[in-house]
């Protein structure tokens, strides 16, 4: 399962799960996707995530580059 979130809106807003491949293919907007986890690990208790930014600009055959920084977030 994968959440699929908008990179223009805020407070969960536009926030939709996709469950394959076919669906990811076919996005036509810019979009965070990020594969859903049931049992997180957690950090002193608390949630967090770590983003990476890669861009896709061919698919067959695949290329793709991923930014130097990321940003890593915890959950207050």
């Amino acid at each position: 399962m994968w959440i699929c979130k908008p990179t223009d809106l805020s407070r969960g807003r536009g926030i939709y799960l996709m469950s394959g491949g076919e669906q990811l293919q076919k996005l036509d907007h810019r979009t965070i996707v990020q594969r859903y986890i049931t049992n997180p690990y957690l950090i002193n208790g608390y949630k967090w995530d770590l983003r990476l930014y890669a861009i896709v600009t061919n698919v067959s055959p695949l290329n793709a580059y991923i930014f130097e920084e990321g940003l890593v977030r915890f959950s207050s």
